[in-house]
């Protein structure tokens, strides 16, 4: 059960909750899943950066990059999201939108919590 490393390894999940089928998931399709999540690296990180994103959505710090999740914004205007973080003094290294994680996704989909 260990989810991250069954989306490097495999080519199809099935999501199975209480013995009953909920999803079939090809393997081009675990990289968009659900709802879209940004990794964000800043250079000059700080916890003022973490409150400056909570305009956007939920900003989670894990010790290397922000996740950035449940977002306040349309998919189309994401850009406005590192607009804002350059404006306020930061160096971004990087800005990855991606779906959620299969876990994330998995919680989702059965109603619990990763």
């Amino acid at each position: 059960h260990i989810l991250s490393e069954v989306e490097d390894v495999a080519d199809r999940v099935a999501i199975i909750n209480h013995g009953k089928l909920i999803k079939v998931l090809r393997r081009n399709e675990l990289s968009s899943l659900g709802k879209t999540v940004i990794k964000i690296v800043v250079d000059n990180y700080d916890e003022t950066c973490l409150k400056l994103l909570k305009d956007y959505g939920n900003p989670r710090f894990d010790g290397h990059g922000i996740f950035l999740s449940d977002l306040s914004v349309s998919d189309s205007d994401i850009s406005s999201i590192s607009e804002q973080i350059v404006k306020s003094g930061y160096k971004i290294r990087e800005f990855t939108p991606t779906g959620e994680t299969l876990e994330e996704y998995f919680f989702g989909l059965i109603g619990g919590k990763a």
